[in-house]
Parts: structure tokens; C-alpha cells; sequence
């Protein structure tokens, strides 16, 4: 999986968010960062909003839900991906990929931790 990839849990049970991985993992394949898009409501930290026509999985205007950041390995989401545990969907453009990135430094709900990682990677700045 590469930044930009997005996926499903296809246990729908344990989570029904759009993933979309935003690290760069041919840098750094132990430390890939995760986000979710989730259904924007007014309470929900709104620096990066998406909507339709963002992604083809976007029925209503989103978010991306950065206290929801996830920390895995490529290694962990191969596996996933290998035992039919992730439901693998279109990834989001390269703008869109930017915009999300951008938001990172603008959100106050995102671990320190993840940014400091996406700075060593030089995704963000």
C-alpha cells in the first residue's frame, strides 16, 4: 500500500470508516499513519472537509477525522489485506492526498507523534 491508498475494515462490526494511508511507505514502512473520513457535523474539527466528488466513496460532505489517526506497519496491513480482513477501494487523488496532509497542520486532535513522524518522512512541512 502506498500514500493515497484507501481501504474498508470488511468487518463492518469493528469499523465502517474510509482509511486512507498518508505516510510515504517506501520511506518508512514501520511507521504507517492512517486517517479516517467520517460524516462532517458541526461539533467535528473541520480543517480538512471533503465531498462529493472527492473520492467516489463520498455520498455527503466529510471530514477527516484526525483524533481517529492510527499508527500500523506495511507489514501488519499486507497481512490484513492478505487475509481478506481490508476491503481495498479506489485511492484518493493527489490533491486530495495534499489537502489532508495540509489539514494535519492545522488540527488540534492529532497526536504530536504523527506529525513528528510525517515530518521526518518530508510529507509534510
Amino acid at each position: 500500500m502506498r500514500a493515497g491508498d484507501t481501504f474498508y475494515v470488511r468487518d463492518r462490526g469493528v469499523d465502517t470508516h474510509l482509511w486512507i494511508v498518508i505516510s510515504d511507505t517506501d520511506i518508512d514502512p514501520e511507521h504507517v499513519l492512517l486517517v479516517n473520513m467520517t460524516t462532517y457535523e458541526d461539533y467535528k474539527e473541520d480543517v480538512c472537509l471533503l465531498d462529493v466528488g472527492d473520492h467516489p466513496r463520498i455520498i455527503r460532505k466529510s471530514c477527516i477525522a484526525y483524533h481517529e489517526a492510527r499508527m500500523t506497519t506495511l507489514e501488519e496491513l499486507k497481512l490484513l489485506v492478505d487475509g481478506g480482513r481490508l476491503s481495498i477501494q479506489a485511492p484518493v487523488s493527489e490533491e486530495v492526498l495534499a489537502r489532508i496532509r495540509i489539514g494535519i497542520s492545522r488540527s488540534r486532535r492529532i497526536k504530536y507523534r504523527y506529525i513528528e513522524i510525517l515530518l521526518e518522512q518530508a510529507v509534510i512541512e
